[in-house]
């Protein structure tokens, strides 16, 4: 009597344990993309936080105190990062800032990671406050923008995720 499998046996085995293996594999990149997907949305975590803070702690102008500009990197003009607004100022101010790879602003759209979407009403005097609304939008390609971003909010459909966070402004000497 031989001992051992017979080809049907070995066949089969290996037909399951490939099976498995395959398995194995679509569940990985299941995985890896899953963790792509928390890796920007930390960074626009970050990005969201980093903005609101610079909002909140912003400094008024030494020739004007009504004037306030955001702390840095979002005070630079030539980034087209600058966020500045006036305290009694009625009309709304929208800003759209591209944000690169190293988390800080760019002009390259082509470059951007994510794209920010800043909108601030002033406070109306020094007694009240204002708001301060941050969007933050990834991947920066699927950003679908109108002609005019002030007209109009972009289309957010598009993108494949987006969060957003307010931030009340207060018109006190700082």
């Amino acid at each position: 009597m031989n001992r051992g499998f017979s080809l049907v046996e070995v066949i089969l085995s290996i037909g399951i344990v490939s099976f498995s293996i395959l398995m194995i594999m679509g569940l990985m990149s299941v995985g890896m993309e899953g963790n792509h997907d928390s890796y920007e949305e930390a960074f626009a975590v970050q990005t969201l936080k980093s903005i609101s803070l610079a909002i909140q702690q912003a400094t008024h102008s030494e020739s004007d105190a009504a004037s306030y500009t955001a702390l840095a990197p979002f005070n630079q003009k030539e980034d087209g990062g600058e966020l500045q607004w006036k305290v009694g100022k009625v009309e709304v101010q929208e800003k759209m800032i591209w944000i690169g790879y190293d988390g800080l602003p760019t002009q390259d759209q082509q470059s951007a990671r994510l794209v920010t979407f800043v909108r601030i009403t002033a406070p109306s005097d020094f007694l009240s406050l204002g708001k301060a609304t941050v969007t933050v939008a990834w991947p920066a390609d699927r950003v679908v923008l109108p002609m005019s971003w002030i007209e109009s909010r972009p289309d957010l459909k598009n993108i494949k995720k987006h969060i957003d966070t307010v931030v009340y402004l207060s018109a006190q000497n700082k």
